[in-house]
């Protein structure tokens, strides 16, 4: 049986093509296609993928159903379906303004962002989110959406609490000390003293 060769497919390819269809290929990657400026779907389900590369805007209808995929990157914006159950995904980036349909079941997933209210359809089944969201499935549920947004707060919330400590050292060592050290070295006098430079006034400023 010949290897399918991706890259000789998508050169053979229009750069005004609207559908990119490489199902059960048997491919274990993705080249970049964000040359593709009209692509409105892309079906990729049913390979050995680990991840997808850049997308263009364009695309309203990604599936990527039965990978090895671990992570996605940034959604394009415009995607209105999104199909990327059975693969090895432990979370999801942030979900387009768009999107409206969601299949991500049988996954890792332990963290998904909040749903934006254009969602109607998800099935989140066989993922360990479930166990805190208890639902497996959403159509419309402001509920359960509702539920997701809880639990980010409470997570965001965590990781503040958490890492605050190193955040204020961050912000003291990168801005604040900084700024005080250049303020207050005599530099600073030298370079804004004038002989018409009233002292009482800059000093109790400075």
């Amino acid at each position: 049986m010949t290897q399918f060769d991706i890259e000789c497919y998508l050169n053979s390819l229009s750069e005004d093509v609207e559908v990119i269809d490489v199902r059960f290929k048997n491919i274990t990657y993705l080249p970049n296609i964000t040359r593709f400026k009209n692509l409105q779907e892309l079906y990729c389900a049913n390979n050995k993928l680990s991840y997808l590369p850049d997308l263009p805007d364009t695309i309203k209808i990604i599936s990527c159903s039965n990978n090895k995929i671990t992570s996605l990157s940034r959604l394009p914006k415009n995607l209105e379906m999104l199909y990327c159950d059975n693969n090895e995904l432990t979370s999801l980036p942030i979900l387009p303004e768009n999107l409206q349909v969601l299949y991500c079941d049988s996954n890792k997933l332990t963290f998904i962002p909040t749903f934006n209210d254009k969602v109607l359809i998800a099935f989140l089944y066989n993922n360990p989110i479930c166990e805190l969201i208890n639902t497996y499935y959403i159509n419309d549920s402001n509920l359960t959406k509702q539920s997701i947004r809880i639990i980010n707060n409470f997570r965001h919330l965590y990781y503040c609490l958490k890492f605050k400590k190193q955040f204020r050292k961050i912000l003291w060592e990168k801005i604040r000390e900084k700024k005080l050290i250049k303020k207050y070295h005599p530099t600073y006098l030298i370079e804004n003293l004038t002989e018409d430079t009233d002292l009482d006034i800059f000093l109790s400023n400075w």
